[in-house]
């Protein structure tokens, strides 16, 4: 739920504050599309995980926060593994290539020690662009990239079109 965004558990709250942890922090990401037949749940781990009655796949990956700027939505940089499947197919590669619009990215994080509950997020970025190679797909992930194109705020309100809100009447 995105009201949590920000809020961590008094175990999380702990455990980070701490210089040293015993505490394992993973990122979990689910991966849909109106065009993928279902979502795909990948985890930075070394091995598969059971998280909320879904099963997600091990998938190294990299998140990296660049700079930000005034003028730019927030932005990650991602860099996951493009290994071949058993069938030697890379299908997230080639789904990604195949799609029509841009795949949406759920983004949480939870400790290894309680896997059903969610420490942050979960956060849902679009994938702006993507490159993929044999060995790696990289592409940058940025939140609601529309809402850099749509009027802020909503409804603009001046003198000519609302009169009565800017005449002080006395």
């Amino acid at each position: 739920m995105v009201e949590k965004i920000g809020r961590l558990s008094p175990e999380a709250t702990k455990a980070v504050q701490q210089q040293e942890i015993d505490e394992v922090f993973l990122t979990a990401l689910d991966i849909s599309h109106p065009e993928m037949s279902e979502t795909l749940h990948v985890i930075n781990n070394t091995e598969d995980l059971e998280r909320l009655g879904k099963t997600y796949v091990a998938l190294p990956f990299d998140l990296n926060l660049p700079d930000e700027t005034a003028d730019e939505m927030p932005r990650i940089d991602l860099a996951m593994s493009n290994f071949p499947d058993d069938n030697g197919q890379t299908p997230i590669a080639d789904a990604i290539e195949t799609m029509s619009v841009s795949p949406l990215f759920s983004l949480s994080v939870f400790s290894a020690a309680r896997p059903n509950v969610t420490e942050y997020g979960p956060i849902t970025l679009e994938l702006e662009q993507a490159s993929y190679d044999q060995g790696e797909i990289k592409g940058t992930l940025v939140m609601d990239p529309h809402m850099t194109r749509e009027p802020h705020p909503k409804d603009s309100w001046d003198a000519s079109i609302a009169p009565n809100i800017f005449t002080r009447k006395i």
